[in-house]
């Protein structure tokens, strides 16, 4: 859908190590629909241009950094992954929040993910939900 309407995107990833940015960029039109990623290890803050304030998990953080990554580059869509608790509560154990966010010409969406298991378990589950999200915002 991207490609068919000529918008391009930028990425502000903190909580899949590099994954999401990976996979846009596989297709041989990938590279020139993405603008520019930004992944920070450690579920840090991305280091984007214009994104004011220290990380604080949560689906807020996740829209500050997509629109920052949007704002930064002009792109048509700016997408965001960032963990979405500083560390799971007790009854949560065994579980990985993760904030998605997608700011585009409609606005901004967000939703949280919980997934069950480790981090590797959650890194390609997460990088799909981010790239539905990124396709449900292209509709």
């Amino acid at each position: 859908l991207l490609g068919a309407r000529g918008w391009c995107r930028a990425l502000g990833e903190a909580a899949t190590g590099g994954l999401v940015a990976s996979w846009l960029t596989e297709k041989p039109a990938g590279p020139a629909r993405l603008r520019q990623a930004w992944v920070a290890p450690g579920g840090g803050a991305p280091a984007i241009p214009g994104l004011a304030g220290a990380p604080t998990p949560g689906e807020p953080w996740a829209r500050a950094v997509a629109a920052a990554a949007r704002r930064a580059t002009g792109a048509d869509l700016g997408l965001a992954i960032s963990p979405a608790v500083a560390a799971p509560p007790p009854a949560a154990a065994g579980a990985v929040d993760v904030a998605l966010a997608v700011d585009g010409p409609a606005g901004t969406q967000s939703e949280v993910l919980r997934s069950p298991g480790e981090p590797d378990f959650l890194r390609p589950r997460a990088g799909r939900a981010a790239l539905e999200l990124l396709r449900r915002a292209c509709q």
